[in-house]
């Protein structure tokens, strides 16, 4: 009888990820391969926040492996007693009218597919 996909997936998962400290070192590695740069969060850095477009963005990247629903929930998470900023600055940010978050997401989508085909094509 087949496994379920998700199943397989998440057994995959568990293996490339054999620790928590792997988990999260793979992960920046990972979005550092996509060439995601602050250059392409500069209008949405126009308020007062010590943080950065491309932090806030990897923070929010970072909220399901810490167990955050939504932005919310994030004061009563783990991450918050690593990094302590206002939900408001994760508000302020998604909701900016001058941030294109198709885009973002479509460059985003597009490089994975390509370093998927070329993963199979390469073996």
């Amino acid at each position: 009888m087949l496994q379920h996909k998700s199943a397989t997936i998440i057994s995959e998962l568990k293996n490339y990820f054999s620790s928590s400290e792997k988990i999260f070192q793979t992960l920046l590695t990972e979005l550092r391969s996509l060439n995601i740069t602050d250059k392409q969060f500069q209008s949405v850095d126009k308020n007062n926040s010590q943080y950065g477009g491309y932090q806030k963005f990897i923070l929010l990247i970072f909220f399901p492996l810490f167990g955050v629903k939504d932005i919310s929930h994030y004061r009563e998470s783990p991450l918050y007693q690593i990094v302590k900023c206002g939900k408001d600055v994760f508000y302020r940010f998604i909701d900016n009218p001058n941030f294109s978050w198709r885009k973002l997401a479509y460059q985003v989508n597009l490089r994975l597919l390509r370093r998927i085909e070329k993963s199979i094509i390469g073996h």
